[in-house]
């Protein structure tokens, strides 16, 4: 299942954009655990999962630990995300929107 993940304003503006498609099943975020990974847990491949420049800021460290140990693809998505994320933290007002199927 493909998910589209964006970096947008607070007015919709999308600053950047990484995600997964179908046919790339070693670049879709593994399955998590909360005690681990709570914000990232949280992500629902069905809806959509809104997170602040808080959340943008905790999600990095979430990110890094999962980077060493994914396949290639995977770990391509996560670098983007990560980069995401860092430009979430550094503009005001930015939203992290994962779009599920």
């Amino acid at each position: 299942m493909p998910l589209r993940i964006e970096l947008r304003t607070r007015s919709g503006e999308i600053i950047g954009v990484t995600g997964e498609v179908y046919d790339e099943v070693d670049a879709m975020l593994p399955i998590l655990e909360a005690s681990e990974f709570p914000l990232l847990s949280g992500v629902d491949r069905y809806e959509n999962t809104i997170f602040n420049g808080t959340q943008m800021a905790c999600i990095t460290d979430e990110i890094r630990r999962l980077i060493p140990d994914a396949p290639p693809r995977r770990a391509k998505m996560l670098r983007e995300l990560l980069t995401l994320c860092m430009e979430g933290v550094r503009t005001p007002d930015a939203q992290l929107w994962f779009l599920g199927d």
